[in-house]
């Protein structure tokens, strides 16, 4: 949304999933002017033919009971923070997919990035459709001011507090706010 909402000032991407793999065709400026137009005034809205779900979002089992997100680590975090008592999370979800006049890749919007973007992405990254050299690709596009930062255990590691990589991830991306409003 940032390459379509000029008021965008800053990016903090956490363990990002950019596709498994570069788009076989680049596009170009007239792609995306398109591609923002249906976005910012075109349909949208769920149908029964771009709408998958409402369905698990994740699952024990992924190939008995189909969910959303397969790997087990995202079984995991969401079942242990998730399912605290108090949390409101429900374990259903849908994804909408509505057409647009070119396939959306995050690599369509990235050139029109103008935030400044901090991404930080795992190497080991378990989530389907990520890739660690898509991530780079996407991060040479951004034509703003940027930070890349490596963090290790995969997409979901960051995300448990208390814990070295929860504080590793605050810490950098608080270093980031501060270098880029000057907050102390």
């Amino acid at each position: 949304m940032a390459a379509c909402e000029p008021r965008a000032k800053l990016v903090l991407a956490q363990c990002p999933v950019f596709g498994a793999r570069l788009p076989e065709q680049a596009s170009g400026a007239a792609d995306f002017a398109r591609f923002k137009n249906t976005l910012l005034h075109g349909e949208v809205g769920a149908t029964p033919a771009t709408t998958i779900g409402p369905m698990p979002v994740v699952s024990f089992e992924p190939l008995a009971v189909p969910s959303l997100l397969a790997p087990i680590q995202a079984f995991r975090w969401f079942i242990d923070w998730g399912g605290r008592p108090g949390s409101g999370w429900v374990n259903r979800a849908s994804r909408i997919s509505p057409p647009t006049p070119v396939p959306y890749s995050p690599l369509l919007c990235a050139p029109f990035v103008t935030a400044s973007a901090l991404l930080m992405v795992a190497p080991q990254d378990e989530m389907l459709q990520a890739n660690y050299a898509v991530a780079r690709h996407f991060y040479a596009l951004l034509p703003g001011h940027k930070r890349w930062h490596d963090i290790a255990d995969g997409h979901f590691g960051l995300l448990y507090y208390p814990g070295p990589r929860f504080d590793e991830a605050v810490s950098v991306q608080t270093d980031f706010l501060i270098e880029q409003f000057g907050f102390r």
